[in-house]
């Protein structure tokens, strides 16, 4: 029987950072003593915010079936006691008490008796759909040693609250789809059984019964110029074509030209505006064809995010932590980027805001895939540690927050208060959750 346990200790350290201009700038790595201090889980602290968090845009499968997602409350992801058997936990931000997304207290999520075992693989990965069920891509050994299929592949609907498993498909998921209560659509190609060609296809699933039909399909085997999903608002699924921003309703009918002109697929919305990157630039444009706004934002490697109030990215200079002797490193010097976490209120307030420097104790980190919900920043990331302390970064000296341990395969993420700019590293495994803070 695994519990949920919580323990946390407190690991202080102090990290100089030198800063500089517009020239790239040293990090002094220098560690001072460390001492640890059990913290109890009333020490867990929250603190509530207005900012709420988007759900128009799509679910990526593979990208947050190796890191995390945020659903109502909680944070999703990955733990387990060897790399090849993993198991879906659920941390609450509010209390950091963790608990199996499995509801038998008994199950050992190591054989397919266990609902969601098996959802650990080169091409699984889970997700929570708006209805708040489980959706996994599961491959494992076939148990049946004389059947001529040793593995098996299943996408499905996993409802805790019934106990009650629905496999939707046997294909590999798309990697984008969109999730509503009652459907999930996705694109991908469908062959043509008479004709001998494929046809990239709308699809719409039921979410309660499981049947899947194609709305409506292109013919073609490429499709470099073609339809992408990019969201749900209300019952109006939002397509990009390369030329315009359309919808049609859930039967793929009734088609409507929102915004001419070729927008990238990665565009985003808060339900009102489209969010997305033109040379470099953060633009946004209303959904019923508004003009173009530039919004003077530059984010690194083009990215950013969206909640119901901000914009959220990364900007900053280059920092050199050390030089690098590493096989098959593209420098001879490590060097992080972005080092600022900002964001901005593109509705009003004081312009652009650096929430939070990776800076001090936190200078040799930087994150991986992260989301903001309410006042907090969740992120994957990776660190790196001179070992021996003489300014040179060899092979090992990088770790990444999604590794396995001694204990099994452990699942650390960053945690850092958007108020306060306090910052903590989560980890958890099999064992329970610890808690490291960062000094700034």
């Amino acid at each position: 029987m695994r519990k949920s346990i919580l323990f946390c200790f407190m690991l202080l350290a102090v990290l100089l950072c030198s800063c500089g201009g517009d020239e790239l700038h040293y990090l002094d790595t220098t560690t001072a003593a460390t001492e640890e201090t059990a913290v109890t889980a009333a020490q867990f602290t929250y603190t509530p915010s207005e900012d709420g968090v988007l759900s128009y845009n799509p679910l990526e499968l593979v990208r947050l079936g190796t890191g995390l997602q945020y659903h109502d409350g909680y944070l999703y992801f990955l733990i387990g006691g060897s790399a090849k058997n993993k198991w879906l936990v659920r941390m609450n931000v509010e209390t950091g008490n963790v608990t199996d997304a499995c509801p038998d207290p008994l199950c050992r999520h190591d054989t397919d008796t266990c609902p969601l075992y098996g959802i650990d693989s080169a091409l699984g990965g889970f997700l929570v759909g708006p209805d708040g069920k489980y959706y996994v891509f599961k491959m494992y050994r076939n148990p049946d040693r004389d059947s001529d299929v040793k593995n098996i592949q299943s996408f499905c609907q996993y409802d805790a609250g019934r106990d009650a498993l629905l496999e939707l498909s046997r294909e590999v998921p798309a990697v984008k789809e969109l999730y509503t209560e009652r459907y999930r659509f996705s694109m991908n190609y469908v062959h043509d059984s008479e004709k001998q060609v494929y046809h990239y296809t709308l699809r719409r699933t039921d979410l309660n019964t499981g049947e899947t039909v194609s709305l409506f399909a292109k013919e073609g085997n490429a499709a470099a110029e073609t339809d992408e999903l990019l969201f749900c608002i209300g019952d109006r699924v939002y397509l990009n074509d390369h030329t315009c921003i359309y919808s049609v309703n859930t039967d793929g009918e009734d088609r409507r030209v929102h915004i001419e002109g070729r927008i990238p697929e990665d565009a985003m919305t808060d339900g009102t505006y489209l969010y997305y990157v033109d040379r470099h630039e953060i633009c946004r444009r209303h959904l019923e064809g508004g003009v173009e706004e530039r919004l003077g934002i530059f984010p690194y490697a083009d990215r950013f995010m969206l909640t119901e109030n901000y914009l959220y990215y990364r900007t900053g200079e280059d920092v050199v932590l050390g030089k690098a002797s590493i096989k098959g490193y593209a420098s001879d010097v490590v060097t992080l980027s972005a080092e600022n976490l900002c964001r901005y209120a593109p509705d009003g307030g004081a312009g652009e805001e650096i929430v939070y420097t990776f800076t001090g104790e936190s200078g040799n980190i930087r994150p991986s895939q992260w989301t903001v919900a309410g006042n907090y920043c969740y992120t994957t990331y990776s660190r790196w540690t001179d070992a021996d302390g003489d300014g040179i970064y060899r092979d090992g000296d990088q770790y990444t927050s999604r590794a396995s341990a001694e204990n099994g395969f452990v699942f650390s993420f960053l945690r850092i208060d958007l108020t306060t700019g306090a910052a903590d590293i989560i980890s958890v495994d099999e064992q329970g959750m610890r808690m490291e803070k960062l000094s700034k």
